[in-house]
Formats: structure tokens, sequence, C-alpha cells
């Protein structure tokens, strides 16, 4: 029980399912704050947690299965809905919910070793791709991929976003020679050694639970990196608006994020063996050829639906064209994206027909794009019921305990109004009531003799 207690404070800390989902609303803050809430400081702390008192997890079967199942629904889950969000930061935030469930995968098989591993290779490149897409969005000046697929020449205009951000989402996809590759194998190596019984640190059902949902999500998400590259960086319309260079210092920080992303994976496990445990973190060629297959089969089939998609779109945006359809196709698109006026239709909301991503996910798109309704879940379960409870509190408030209270100062209120009424100020009137007052008293004493 304890350590069940323990892993629904780490699933709220570290976007764990069915607690992610503050993560990808929290993307809506600068691409610097992103990149630190993402990368290093606050999703970090439940896996460092895990890993510090993983003897007290280990001690318990159910908590390890229960961990397990966790990161197999977070992992896959995530992929799914990322290969849906329009938002190139959504993208990456669920991303990042797909990479923490890796770590937390290899914490329910007991390698504490290689969850470390991808927390620090993933630190890499999840930093450099979220101060990338800050620089892709200053180029764009939108973070739509809708509106971002609608413009050409865009990776001209940010030439080290472009090619530092390949690296990233080469090391994303667990592509060699990539840090991720290493640190992604390390965890799918884990898995399978415990699957397999080599490896006695968890359960053999953990082990099958976090190999098969890897494997998945390998595939997954080498499909929706593939996907934010093509769209971003692959765009066919008008020529992308000019905003200006970018400074240096956007700039410089891609190439010192690109080295740890290209070169930590392969030199930390050699290089830094205490660091983990001391455990040998080099990949197995079992699981390295099939992560390998997988994350270049999704990229290919994405690459192919993207092309497919392109072939029989229209390069114009819908909500343009709904909103001046007298007007030119080609001047309305150009002044819509280079203003992004909203009289032009919000491009930044309007559905891409040349997303890859409706193709490969078909009708479980629209599910995907929400990330699954649990938003409307949370809020049917907890919200309107709070805020029902909360309305009856106010009610019962104003109408019956306001009511008392009214009531009690209306009282006197009446009581004075009366009294005041017999002060009259005039002599006659006075007396008058002492001598009936008088009359009163004396015929009730009478009455009161006589009755004895």
């Amino acid at each position: 029980m304890i350590a069940l207690l323990l892993l629904a404070g780490v699933a709220g800390k570290s976007a764990q399912f069915p607690l992610h989902t503050w993560l990808p609303d929290a993307m809506a803050g600068p691409t610097p704050v992103s990149a630190l809430i993402h990368a290093a400081t606050m999703v970090a702390a439940g896996v460092y947690f895990v890993a510090r008192l993983l003897p007290v997890f280990q001690a318990s079967a159910a908590a390890m299965t229960v961990l397990a199942v966790m990161a197999a629904v977070t992992m896959a889950g995530s992929a799914l809905a990322a290969l849906a969000q329009d938002d190139i930061k959504r993208v990456l935030a669920y991303s990042t919910i797909g990479q923490l469930g890796y770590m937390t995968g290899a914490l329910a098989v007991g390698d504490r070793g290689a969850a470390v591993f991808h927390l620090l290779s993933h630190g890499a490149f999840k930093a450099l791709l979220f101060l990338a897409a800050g620089v892709i969005i200053h180029a764009a000046g939108t973070n739509s991929l809708a509106a971002m697929s609608r413009m050409s020449n865009l990776r001209d205009r940010v030439p080290d976003a472009y090619w530092t951000m390949t690296v990233a989402l080469l090391a994303l996809a667990a592509i060699p020679p990539f840090s991720g590759f290493f640190s992604k194998e390390s965890v799918l190596g884990a898995a399978e050694r415990v699957a397999t019984g080599h490896s006695g640190g968890a359960p053999g059902a953990a082990g099958w639970i976090v190999l098969v949902a890897s494997l998945l999500t390998a595939l997954l998400t080498a499909a929706y990196a593939m996907r934010l590259w093509l769209l971003t960086f692959r765009g066919r319309g008008v020529e992308a608006p000019d905003h200006g260079k970018q400074p240096l210092v956007m700039n410089a920080v891609l190439w010192v994020l690109a080295v740890p992303s290209l070169a930590f994976g392969g030199l930390a496990f050699r290089l830094l063996p205490d660091w983990f445990d001391g455990r040998d973190l080099a990949p197995a060629l079992t699981t390295s050829v099939l992560g390998t297959g997988l994350a270049l089969a999704g990229g290919i089939v994405c690459y192919g639906a993207w092309r497919h998609t392109s072939a029989l779109a229209a390069r114009v945006p819908l909500g343009a064209v709904a909103a001046h359809p007298e007007a030119d196709a080609a001047l309305v698109e150009a002044e819509a994206i280079a203003t992004h006026k909203p009289a032009y239709g919000d491009i930044a909301y309007a559905a891409d027909p040349a997303d890859p991503g409706r193709l490969l996910l078909g009708p479980l798109h629209r599910h995907a794009a929400t990330g699954f309704h649990l938003d409307a879940v949370y809020a049917a379960l907890f919200v309107r019921p709070v805020l029902a409870a909360a309305d009856l509190v106010r009610f019962l408030d104003r109408e019956v305990v306001e009511t008392y209270v009214r009531g009690a100062g209306a009282l006197p209120r009446l009581l004075g109004a009366a009294v005041r009424r017999a002060q009259t100020g005039n002599v006659q009137t006075y007396v008058s009531a002492l001598l009936a007052g008088t009359v009163v008293l004396a015929v009730a004493a009478v009455l009161v003799a006589t009755g004895a």
C-alpha cells in the first residue's frame, strides 16, 4: 500500500497516466521555460524519486506490475496523442510524457541505471527540441504545424534550428548513433532480460509489458518525429514570412545542446559507468535490431503517408477561403500567413488536409487530438460534481443561513419601530396611557382577589 500510494504521487509529478494531462497545458509558457520544465527540473523529480527508493518498490510485486502498466499506457497513449497534435510545442509535450514512460518502464523492470541514463540523454535532446521550436515559432510567427506546412522555405529562414532540430529528432527516434538510441536501447535491453528470465529485479509480466509497449512506442515515436519534421521544414505554399534573423544567443545554445544529443549516449555507458550503478548499458543485439527497425519503419511509413496526402491536398487555408470565397486564393493565403489576421480565417486552427497523422490514425485521430478525452472525463467525474456542490452550498448559505440572519436583524428592528411610535412627546398621551394602565391593573387585581 505504501508503494502504491507513493506511485500516485509520482504519477502526478512526472506526468504519468492518468495524471499527465497538466503537462501538455504547461507548454503554453515561453520555450526556455518549457525546456527547463520538460527536460530537467520538474518532471524528472518523480523518476529520480522512484530510482532512489527502488528497493521499496521492489519489495512489492504488485507495485512493480502497476508501475509497468502505468509506464506502458503512458508510452503508447502519449505517442498516439503526439501524432495528432497541431501545436509544435504540444507535440513535444506529449513526447516528454512518452519518454518519461520509458524511464518509469526501466524502473518497473528494476534497472535504475537505464532509467537515469535515459533521463540524462533525454534532458539534452528535449531541451534542444524546445529551444529549436522557439526559434521556429519566432521565425514563422505561429505555433501551428498546419500553418507551417503551408509555408515554403521555412528551413532557409532558420538554418541553425533546422540542422540541430534534425539531430534532436533523430535522437528522439532512437536512430543510431545519436544519444537517444543508446539510452532507449538500455531500457529495451533491461525489459528483455526481465521478460526472458535473465534478471530477477521485477516480475516477468512487468518485463513483457514494458518490452512490448516500448517497441510499439519506438514505432510511433519515429512516426510523429518524422511528421513534425516534414510539416515544419518541408512545407509547400507561399514564402515563409521574414521576421528578421534570429539573435546569436538563440542559435548558439542550439549547437551547444546538439553535442550531447549526438555524442552523450555513445560515450556515457563507456566512460561513466559509476553514474549508472556500474551496469553495462551497451545495446543488446536483439533489442537494437528490433528497436531501430521499428523506428525506421515508423519514419518511412509516415513519410509515405505525407507524400500521399500532399499529392491530394489543396494548399489553401480552409478558414481563409471560407472567410473570403470571392478573393484570389493565393493572395488570401499570402496575407493570412504573413499577418495572421483572424479576418482571413485562423489558420492556426484550420485543418491541414496534408497532415499524415490523419491518414495514419484514421478515425482515432479526433480522439487522439484531444488526449483521448481525459480532460472531459475529469470534468465529468470531479469538476462538475465539485461545482454542483459549491452551487448547493452557496444556495444554502444565501437562502437558508442568511434568511435566519436577516430574520434575527429584522425582528429587533420591528420591535424598535413599534416602541418608537409610542414615544409621541405629548404629556397628555403619557398621562392617559398611565391612567389606562392603572385601571387595567386595578381591574386585574379585583378579579384575582375575587377568584381567590
